[in-house]
């Protein structure tokens, strides 16, 4: 029996120094803890945040995509409406010989008659 009893006493004694330790280490877990849990509101805020900025980047985004878009269509409409008005002057640029005869032969005619009558009267062909 008086085995049993150191046994016992043994067992009480690793108890009580594992209570001890226990207690004394409490305050230290408590703290870690706590810190802990601050650690874990903070991240949640700042992971909302992110979330949230997020979004609004993703909306700025789609925005952009859709002026760019706008803008290559403005662009392209540019590029036609330049090219067919530099088509058109390239059309007007080009000299109509028949088309300046048809549209100026009175003044044509006129203008012969007047040369080859001052050119009669001074080599005295009347």
């Amino acid at each position: 029996m008086a085995d049993d009893i150191g046994i016992l006493y043994h067992k009480v004694n690793d108890l009580s120094v594992r209570v001890t330790e226990l207690e004394s280490t409490r305050p230290f877990m408590q703290e870690m803890i706590e810190r802990e849990i601050k650690v874990s509101e903070k991240l949640d805020a700042t992971l909302d945040a992110v979330q949230l900025s997020m979004v609004q980047m993703n909306a700025k985004m789609d925005e952009q995509s859709k002026a760019i878009e706008l803008l290559q269509k403005n662009s392209a409409e540019s590029n036609k409406k330049l090219n067919n008005r530099l088509d058109d002057l390239e059309e007007k640029g080009k000299f109509d010989f028949l088309s300046y005869i048809k549209t100026n032969l009175p003044t044509i005619i006129l203008t012969g008659v007047i040369v080859g009558a001052y050119v009669a009267k001074h080599f005295n062909l009347f």
